[in-house]
């Protein structure tokens, strides 16, 4: 993630897995308090802006809810 937004200046799209370690705020981060994706209840279609351990720029966390044709569906 650091390679791509500062080396090559540029966004990205890509799946964050639950058990990662996310601040809510800029403040949250600074004290160290961190929570893991999977504990966060959000709709889906929601944006959360959150701080990833580790990262040094805020991410977009977003929601996306896949269903196929069986029924099963994907977070």
């Amino acid at each position: 993630m650091m390679f791509i937004k500062h080396t090559t200046k540029k966004d990205f799209v890509m799946p964050l897995k639950a058990n990662r370690k996310v601040a809510l705020s800029m403040e949250d981060k600074k004290q160290g308090r961190y929570v893991q994706v999977e504990t966060l209840s959000f709709e889906p279609h929601a944006q959360w802006d959150v701080y990833l351990e580790g990262v040094d720029f805020p991410l977009v966390l977003h929601k996306q809810v896949f269903v196929n044709e069986g029924g099963n569906t994907g977070v």
